[in-house]
């Protein structure tokens, strides 16, 4: 009897560890994101630059070594930013980590989202972007490559405010709204 005990015993702690490794192994596998520090760099006939950094969340309890990365930015469904990096580093446990952005959004191939983000920037909504990826990662010495898409992230919930323009976009609408056109 002694021994059926210290055998269920032992299989109950092992099956613990097990699950417990597995669960931590989903967490450093599922990434969070937020946008921040959106601002505009410059603005010329060509396009524009953006300034922002994309924060990743490693929601594991335990330390990942990033060998490399790929993150794209897709607004409105067109790639604004593309952010790569070959260079190793490690993101403790339960930690978020930078990665510093430009993007230059050029006015000829971006025609189809000017207008949405126009409107965006009138009514002062928020933008949100969808975040595309890969990451190689290692973890407990075991290489896994990551591949999100992550949705309707928020860069800015007023976006206007935020831009430093929204006086423009008020005198805009009061504009509009005397001449009758509604957004």
């Amino acid at each position: 009897m002694k021994k059926i005990l210290f055998f269920l015993g032992l299989s109950g702690i092992g099956y613990g560890v097990y699950y417990y490794f597995t669960e931590q192994l989903k967490l450093a596998l599922n990434w969070d994101f937020k946008v921040s520090n959106f601002k505009v760099g410059a603005i010329s006939n060509q396009g524009a630059t953006i300034n922002l950094i994309i924060s990743v969340l490693n929601k594991s309890s335990f330390a990942v070594d990033v060998k490399d990365y790929n993150i794209n930015l897709f607004y409105s469904g067109v790639n604004i930013a593309t952010a790569s990096s070959n260079n190793s580093f490690t993101v403790q446990a339960d930690s978020w980590f930078d990665v510093p952005t430009t993007a230059f959004i050029s006015f000829d191939s971006s025609k189809g989202i000017l207008g949405d983000l126009g409107t965006t920037l009138l009514l002062n909504k928020p933008i949100k972007i969808t975040i595309k990826g890969k990451m190689n990662i290692r973890l407990a010495n075991i290489p896994k490559e990551i591949i999100f898409n992550a949705k309707d992230i928020m860069v800015s919930q007023n976006s206007a405010d935020d831009l430093g323009i929204s006086k423009t976009t008020n005198k805009i609408n009061d504009l509009l709204g005397k001449v009758g056109v509604k957004i």
